[in-house]
């Protein structure tokens, strides 16, 4: 299991939101446990362990939903082992059933495959206070403008009633979304005003944290209103989007995961998906935009990371700062104890 190092050095292996791979995820069944969807060398496999005192064989379908009965049979695993390799993935989601002895557990793949979107990811699955997020009800993605036609087909099969563009004015009208979306901007700082002092990739990273801790004092309206929207069953599913999926979604969706009681720990491997998302190529582009802007390379792979330090101290600010998640919604974003209840109630599967 690949190991990474926080801001002191220290070792720390990955958490169950990315064991294995981006795409995985733990969910619960009643025979089989910790089932995931992982991509191992190119290739995706769904894997799982056994409670119980007798193995048995294990079926393997695959479909475009929950509904294991829009499934396809694709193949038959012997009993006691643990892992089958799925088809190539097109486009759009996939969820996997696995069944035996009659009883079935549904997983799904993290990452919705939609072309150059890169970063479109359900956030169904996670363990929480009173049963795990659910599936199919809030996804989060980078900017939806490289989307073609086939994509959009893909995209609309999620059945997505409401797109929440918290990107500024100035940069929706430079690549405005490719459905429609309601602009809810999220008061954060122009990266383009950093390249003067954002030198190295430290700078970089020291920069993401000074910028959440910004938008937790300056957006606590607009976090408090989205989240909000996020509660009322006719806007969702929903998706959450900025430029790259990373800093204003990424800082939204912590909070929306912290509200739902989600482990702080897979609150941080949430945000650090998004670096497992972008290929090389992807990231030539990006370094060559932040150049014209003035940014060293260094800097702009520093922008551009998901520094588990960054997040996890904008969540300690939150906590210090502000009591905790609910004393941060009720509060300063000016929730409604009624429309949290229901974010809870209704985010969150038993």
């Amino acid at each position: 299991m690949p190991c990474h190092r926080d801001r002191t050095g220290a070792p720390r292996v990955e958490g169950e939101a990315l064991a294995g791979c981006p795409v995985s995820v733990t969910v619960v069944g009643l025979t089989l446990k910790h089932v995931r969807v992982v991509e191992e060398e190119g290739h995706s496999w769904v894997r799982w362990s056994s409670e119980g005192d007798h193995a048995l064989p294990v079926e393997v379908s695959v479909g475009p939903s929950h509904d294991a009965r829009d499934h396809t049979r694709v193949g038959t695993v012997p009993a006691g082992q643990g892992a089958f390799p799925l088809p190539a993935a097109t486009t759009g989601q996939r969820f996997v059933a696995l069944t035996t002895d009659g009883r079935r557990t549904v997983t799904a793949s993290r990452q919705v495959v939609l072309g150059a979107v890169l970063n479109f990811r359900d956030i169904g699955g996670y363990p929480a206070a009173r049963g795990a997020t659910a599936w199919g009800a809030v996804y989060r993605s980078d900017s939806l403008h490289r989307l073609t036609a086939a994509e959009l087909s893909a995209f609309e099969s999620l059945g997505v009633r409401a797109v929440f563009d918290v990107r500024s004015a100035e940069e929706r009208a430079l690549l405005p979304s490719r459905p429609d979306a309601t602009h809810h901007p999220l008061e954060s700082r122009p990266v383009a005003s950093a390249a003067a002092t954002v030198r190295t990739r430290a700078d970089g990273e020291a920069w993401l944290a000074d910028e959440y801790r910004y938008m937790l004092g300056r957006a606590a309206l607009s976090f408090g209103r989205l989240l909000t929207m996020l509660s009322d069953s006719t806007h969702r599913p929903a998706v959450v989007h900025c430029a790259g999926g990373k800093d204003r979604t990424g800082l939204t969706v912590a909070l929306l995961l912290e509200a739902l009681g989600v482990d702080r720990r897979v609150v941080l491997d949430d945000y650090e998906l998004t670096s497992h998302c972008a290929p090389i190529d992807r990231l030539a582009e990006v370094v060559e935009v932040f150049g014209n802007m003035g940014f060293t390379r260094d800097a702009t792979e520093g922008l551009l990371s998901t520094p588990r330090w960054t997040m996890e101290e904008a969540l300690g600010h939150l906590d210090a700062d502000f009591g905790g998640i609910e004393s941060y919604l009720l509060g300063p974003a000016a929730m409604s104890r009624g429309a949290l209840e229901t974010l809870r109630s209704e985010l969150v599967v038993p």
